[in-house]
């Protein structure tokens, strides 16, 4: 069940990556 957190993680640094892109 590690997986499932770890892939929560790993979608949230996604978003906060495009979310601050997207703001530039």
């Amino acid at each position: 069940m590690l997986s499932e957190q770890m892939e929560s993680k790993r979608l949230a640094m996604l978003l906060v990556v495009l979310l601050r892109r997207r703001k530039r």
